[in-house]
């Protein structure tokens, strides 16, 4: 009988071992295209300004405000859904759903924020022309602070190589500021 009881205990140790392994967040590796936007999948990155040769995207700076990273997020789970500003929907012919779309459909003026569509629309205090549109709320003032800098910088579409950290990632830290916006 106790050797029933180890062998269930030695298989249950292993099933554990495996289910924490497979917990292991990899990084994916995003390398991006030396020269151009060329049409394929991917993000889209091309250059970024850090000098021609091999690699891939550069480290993240904190003065730079990326469009893949953090501009796209805003405008994919705010804006691009259905019967809003997605590809099917288009309203008003704005498409938010990837940087070509966005400078091509939505009146951005790099470096201009106060002269871009997109800017205007977000921080309008009328509610019947604000964006999103009510019910949906407004966006958080550190979500206009970005896309304000992301058009103030360029509007470029810049990728860093740093991705999220999920090692630091919480349900109070992250997940909970979501649900009570």
């Amino acid at each position: 009988m106790k050797r029933i009881h180890f062998f269930s205990m030695l298989f249950l140790l292993f099933c554990i071992g495996i289910f924490a392994y497979s917990c292991k967040h990899e990084i994916p590796n995003v390398a991006t295209n030396g020269g151009g936007s060329g049409g394929g999948g991917g993000n889209g990155g091309g250059g970024g300004g850090t000098g021609g040769g091999g690699g891939g995207a550069a480290p993240c700076d904190s003065n730079k405000v990326y469009f893949q990273q953090q501009v796209l997020p805003i405008l994919l789970s705010n804006c691009a859904m259905s019967g809003c500003h997605d590809a099917a929907s288009h309203q008003d012919g704005v498409i938010l759903t990837s940087y070509q779309s966005v400078m091509a459909t939505a009146d951005v003026r790099p470096g201009r924020p106060f002269n871009s569509d997109l800017y205007e629309s977000i921080v309008e205090t009328d509610l019947r022309k604000r964006m999103p549109p009510s019910p949906n709320l407004a966006l958080t003032d550190d979500q206009k602070a970005l896309i304000y800098n992301w058009i103030l910088q360029g509007a470029q579409d810049l990728v860093c190589q740093e991705l999220c950290d999920a090692s630091n990632f919480t349900f109070s830290g992250a997940v909970q500021n979501i649900m009570t916006n």
